[in-house]
């Protein structure tokens, strides 16, 4: 069992670095949000699927607070990757004088 949490564990881990250099590496705004968001969010679940198994194995039980965490991120994630992207994208849109407006 120890292995599939490593395996998990690790996979997490480098998904999430993944998306640190992509906010550093990708020259635009709307690139580095993308990166950031669904990377972390994968990077994430990974690490709390760990988390579940290794408390699963340690208490032979169910745990249901990881499975909940989960549920929450893949809810509030793209909302709030949505929401950032389009205040920039107005804002963007309101300090540019030669972008054409949308209709």
């Amino acid at each position: 069992m120890i292995v599939i949490v490593s395996f998990f564990l690790l996979t997490g881990c480098l998904i999430i670095f993944s998306a640190a250099l992509g906010l550093v590496r990708l020259p635009t705004f709307y690139s580095r949000i993308h990166a950031s968001s669904l990377a972390s969010s994968l990077g994430m679940v990974c690490v709390m699927i760990a988390a579940m198994l290794f408390f699963y194995a340690a208490s032979e039980g169910f745990v249901g607070r990881a499975l909940l965490v989960i549920f929450f991120l893949f809810l509030t994630v793209p909302m709030g990757t949505h929401m950032i992207s389009k205040s920039y994208y107005y804002r963007e849109l309101k300090d540019s004088r030669d972008t054409p407006a949308d209709e």
